[in-house]
């Protein structure tokens, strides 16, 4: 009873801050802005598979790993966030890989969290440093709002950030 409060405090807590918990690993599927692509991220599998969403659904290629946080533009372009979505723990590692951008099942770009924010600007939380918000696509970006409320865009084509 104590565990199961303890916990449920903590996401409250999170909730209420505008922040969330990581995600339990189970079966996701992303799909693109105009339906024509989706991402399959199987923990069991342990790979996200890239496949078209017409009649024959045709695979189109994969990437290793469950990802619990993803978005899929319309290229296709998969667009992997961190796991620990927009709270990183408190042994973190400036290093610590935060985006990436991938196609064909290849590596585009990736961003460590050094890259996105200086850590002293995160914000101390019960679960770690809340750093930032990943937006999703918007207008052909991706968007990320970070914790002092500047925003950053990324070309999700090629993974660069755009002004």
């Amino acid at each position: 009873m104590m565990q199961w409060l303890s916990g449920s405090l903590l996401i409250s807590a999170l909730l209420a801050a505008g922040q969330q918990p990581p995600a339990k690993p189970e079966k996701k599927i992303y799909r693109s802005p105009g339906g024509r692509f989706q991402a399959v991220s199987d923990p069991a599998a342990g790979s996200t598979v890239i496949s078209s969403t017409g009649k024959r659904g045709a695979r189109l290629w994969q990437i290793d790993g469950w990802h619990a946080v993803a978005f899929l533009s319309d290229d296709p372009v998969l667009i992997v966030g961190a796991s620990s979505n927009n709270v990183v723990p408190s042994d973190y590692k400036p290093s610590d890989v935060m985006l990436r951008f991938f196609r064909d099942g290849k590596p585009l770009r990736t961003y460590a969290l050094a890259d996105l924010i200086d850590p002293a600007a995160m914000r101390r939380t019960a679960a770690g440093f809340y750093w930032g918000s990943y937006l999703g696509l918007h207008e052909g970006r991706f968007l990320i709002e970070l914790v002092d409320g500047r925003r950053l865009a990324f070309d999700p084509a090629t993974g660069t950030r755009i002004q």
